[in-house]
């Protein structure tokens, strides 16, 4: 995701002097994907090239910095909503008529410390996961604003036009694609837990020769029916519904504030 956002503007520049030069220009103008302001002279080739080099470095690492926070928090959702699956079918293969209790209760063990590991990562990150899902609803908005306002969306041949079309798309993309995964990933752990009730059902518990591993059985499964989620703070969990809300959310705004533009 991070060179799909930056190859484009990086290589922007290069595409815009190539052009001009096709067009007639005598000269490569000196630009690059960001504006800096350079203490020396970067006329001379050498220069240009090691400092144009540069600045995709820099634009790499601070991507990288950017959404590493996202990154760990996708790595950590995925690797719980496995367990949460294996665990599932750890459940769904128990047999209880053969199995003593002490096999179950390694499961029930199982099952509450991947509950302390959703509890921990919400103490960790349901605070700037609402700060991101309020900061992303406003960018939606007014990237949508922006990409749809008519000196974008006008036709032209202009290279700098077209890639400022590209710029604002790809933004908007990157916007909504960064609420997605946080929704999709936070969805794959409710959906894991509620797989776990699922194959507890539909074992052969009824067969089971202890009758205190039924009781434990039933309070897995009051414990699997609720709602296993990760949270914007208070507010509301994260999850596939989440994001349908925030998407409609920022187009109702886009079209409020297109229409009194």
């Amino acid at each position: 995701m991070v060179l799909v956002i930056i190859f484009p503007l990086y290589t922007a520049p290069i595409v815009q002097n190539i052009v001009a030069i096709i067009n007639g220009a005598e000269k490569w103008e000196r630009t690059f994907a960001i504006d800096f302001y350079i203490l020396f002279s970067i006329e001379p080739w050498f220069y240009y090239v090691v400092f144009y080099l540069w600045t995709g470095f820099y634009m790499v690492y601070s991507l990288i910095l950017l959404f590493s926070s996202e990154i760990h928090f996708y790595t950590m959702s995925l690797l719980v909503s496995i367990e949460f699956e294996n665990l599932a079918d750890e459940f769904g293969r128990f047999d209880y008529k053969y199995q003593d209790k002490e096999d179950f209760k390694k499961l029930i063990d199982q099952h509450n410390e991947l509950l302390d590991i959703v509890d921990e990562l919400n103490s960790l990150y349901r605070v700037p996961i609402f700060i991101k899902f309020l900061d992303s609803t406003v960018l939606i908005c007014f990237s949508m604003l922006q990409f749809f306002s008519p000196d974008v969306l006008i036709v032209s041949t202009k290279i700098a036009d077209i890639m400022n079309i590209i710029k604002f798309a790809l933004y908007l993309n990157g916007s909504i694609m960064q609420i997605f995964l946080l929704c999709f990933y936070g969805q794959k752990i409710t959906s894991a837990n509620e797989k776990i009730s699922e194959n507890l059902m539909n074992g052969n518990w009824y067969e089971a020769a202890d009758r205190k591993m039924v009781k434990d059985l039933h309070l897995v499964l009051l414990r699997s029916q609720r709602p296993v989620e990760l949270q914007a703070y208070v507010f509301f969990g994260i999850n596939m519904e989440t994001f349908t809300y925030v998407i409609s959310t920022a187009h109702s705004y886009f079209s409020c504030l297109n229409s009194i533009r």
